[in-house]
């Protein structure tokens, strides 16, 4: 069950962070980064780092044995 809950979250983390990875580089433009206050490169390096634990977790998902 651990596996396949390992396997399903870090799935989900992926897709999530490349998603919002793309939507971060087409969709900030300098006005929205003044106004929330982050630059777009901050973004971007949040989700890399939820993209690396992500992808870890789906290493260690597909690497356990029984």
């Amino acid at each position: 069950l651990l596996r396949f809950a390992l396997i399903g979250l870090g799935a989900m983390a992926v897709l999530s962070s490349v998603v919002n990875i793309m939507a971060a580089v087409q969709l900030l433009e300098p006005a929205d980064e003044q106004s929330i206050g982050l630059s777009r490169n901050f973004v971007v390096a949040e989700y890399s780092v939820q993209l690396l634990l992500g992808a870890g977790m789906l290493f260690f998902g597909f690497r356990r044995r029984k």
